[in-house]
């Protein structure tokens, strides 16, 4: 878990291009997302209304996320859950629910909801609890679709559906393998099992498509480039579920693919010729792990689903998107990694490769608490929504194919130097590294160069050694420079120089007292031999029970941070005491922890 820790702070500084958009305060979660081009995007969800009910909320923007606009709609609309565009162009359509009666309720933390329902391991109550179905309120709903002819600033119910859809959910937009109409698939809650509900008239009439399934609950839908049909979910009873694929063939025939190494599928997308991935998480009883399978749909008996080498030990697979136009290896995955403190969100994106990702932002503060949906425009054109610590959230990514993914860049101190560190995961005619430097962090000045791997595909390491006259607060960063001259700087990273370390230095912890985290600071002086020593860094309660070693590790001269976090729920409230050791030192200061 400290490998982990290590590697999740190290990547938070990369990756500038993930901006977050200033939306009205009134949505809670943004839970639909659809880029019309690079200016124009629409973005729905919900939020509470003034007695506590549950209220739909849309926005959209004409430029390019500059300003995000409030939609208009209807006073009954309860919640958005996606936005699909109408081929060729005849508008936006969503999928959702609308409010038959509303009552006065108390007011609800979602995220504390989410949060206990996450820690649980309740998948299902978090699915319910982020498209608004909170089971303690007395209301009633059905579900409906809205439509939009002026690029989402306006809304109006449309179509008429089965009487016994009571929510819906994820849906998918495009054209027919046999006469290319427009068609339409979503995933439509209905009374005991979940079924998938087509329109072949850009959403006025729908029908049933898929069979009933007994307990049956479908997260994701997807469609080639010539109508096949995905959907993917599970099958739940009272002690266990299982994962399920649905396929509706080029004959109109359904077919269902079980999978008992899976407990859900949360999202399946897919390519314009065929290539299938369906994501979600295994059946590990303790720390979840992500899962993906992948296939190839060629006919109707070429499916064969292979996991994919994902890497995703401590992930939940939450959506996946492709770029659909033209034939496409560009995807993205939002995902969830698990740290002490809980659970982070991750964006990851594919490599050159279709099936190879790597982290491209983690979201390591409490800023950013669920993402939810992607769309793609064009390679370079991402957006994202999801829920933030207050209100509804979007991120826009204009440069999503960048020639160098930069994966991390760090400053400290080690004896008398600062040294820098970063690493990519790939680069494409990378000349190399100009290293600035700056006091002020205004004014930054070229203090070395650093040759690039030029184009590979293999993660690189770079570091760079630094020898300031005097100390202080140092800021640096890197001008990456392609073969043609162009080039772009990376996020700045800030370092202490203390100088020539005289003494050891352990400091008390900030913030103290802390719930639940804290870092702690110390700093071991230059030996007179210039090797490195042994040091130790424990957290003991107030009797002297050993409740976690933090360092135990040979450490060079330099000044260092620590993170602890009351992770288990069995610390109570109180005074806790930290000790460090090195050498013949020896140190300790006590620390509150508040609960």
């Amino acid at each position: 878990m400290k490998q982990l820790l290590l590697f999740l702070v190290l990547v938070q500084v990369a990756f500038p291009q993930w901006v977050t958009q200033q939306l009205p305060t009134q949505g809670k979660v943004i839970l639909g997302v659809s880029m019309l081009s690079v200016d124009f995007a629409a973005v729905g969800g919900w939020g509470f209304g003034p007695f506590g009910d549950i209220s739909g909320r849309a926005y959209y923007t004409t430029n390019g996320g500059a300003v995000w606009n409030t939609s208009t709609l209807p006073d009954s609309a309860r919640v958005i859950v996606d936005i699909g565009r109408i081929y060729p162009w005849g508008g936006l359509i969503a999928s959702g629910a609308r409010n038959l009666t509303t009552s006065k309720n108390p007011p609800i933390d979602v995220f504390h909801e989410l949060k206990e329902a996450q820690s649980r391991g309740d998948y299902h109550a978090m699915q319910e609890l982020k498209i608004g179905k909170f089971p303690q309120q007395n209301e009633q709903y059905e579900g409906t679709i809205l439509k939009s002819t002026d690029f989402g600033a306006t809304w109006q119910f449309f179509g008429d559906l089965p009487d016994s859809v009571t929510y819906l959910k994820k849906m998918v937009t495009g054209t027919d393998s046999h006469n290319y109409n427009n068609i339409i698939y979503v995933c439509a809650s209905m009374n005991g099992g979940d079924r998938i509900i087509a329109s072949t008239d850009t959403g006025k009439t729908w029908q049933i498509s898929s069979p009933f399934i007994p307990g049956l609950t479908l997260n994701d839908v997807t469609m080639t480039g010539w109508g096949i049909v995905f959907a993917a979910g599970y099958i739940a009873d009272a002690t266990s579920s299982n994962g399920v694929v649905l396929n509706r063939d080029e004959n109109g025939i359904w077919k269902t693919y079980y999978f008992a190494e899976v407990s859900f599928f949360s999202t399946v997308a897919s390519t314009m010729f065929g290539e299938i991935l369906a994501g979600g998480q295994d059946r590990s009883p303790n720390i979840p792990n992500a899962v993906i399978y992948g296939s190839r749909y060629v006919n109707p008996d070429s499916i064969a689903w292979i996991p994919m080498n994902f890497n995703g030990a401590g992930k939940v697979i939450n959506r996946i998107k492709f770029y659909f136009y033209p034939w496409s290896a560009m995807s993205i995955i939002l995902a969830d990694t698990l740290t002490a403190s809980g659970f982070k969100p991750l964006i990851i994106k594919n490599t050159p490769d279709v099936y190879g990702w790597m982290t491209d932002k983690y979201f390591s503060d409490s800023s950013v608490l669920f993402l939810d949906d992607a769309d793609l425009y064009t390679y370079q054109d991402g957006l994202v929504g999801g829920m933030g610590a207050s209100s509804g959230l979007v991120l826009y990514n204009h440069n999503l194919q960048l020639p160098v993914e930069l994966t991390s860049f760090t400053a400290s101190q080690t004896g008398n130097t600062l040294q820098l560190r970063w690493s990519t995961a790939s680069e494409t005619n990378n000349h190399g590294f100009e290293i600035e430097r700056s006091t002020d962090n205004q004014q930054f000045y070229s203090i070395g160069f650093v040759k690039g791997a030029g184009s590979t595909q293999e993660p690189q390491e770079y570091i760079y050694t630094d020898s300031p006259d005097k100390p202080g607060t140092y800021y640096y960063r890197l001008k990456q420079t392609d073969l043609d001259g162009s080039y772009k700087y990376s996020d700045i990273v800030t370092s202490e120089f203390t100088g020539n370390i005289q003494e050891y230095i352990l400091e008390q912890n900030y913030p103290n007292p802390f719930n639940p985290s804290t870092r702690i600071k110390f700093s071991i002086p230059q030996q007179t031999d210039n090797t490195s020593q042994l040091v130790t860094l424990t957290v003991y309660d107030i009797l002297g029970k050993e409740i976690e070693v933090l360092i135990n590790e040979e450490k060079p001269a330099g000044t260092y941070e620590v993170d602890f976090t009351a992770k288990s729920a069995s610390l109570s409230a109180g005074v806790y005491v930290y000790r460090l050791r090195a050498g013949a030192f020896s140190e300790t200061k006590t620390m509150i922890l508040l609960k």
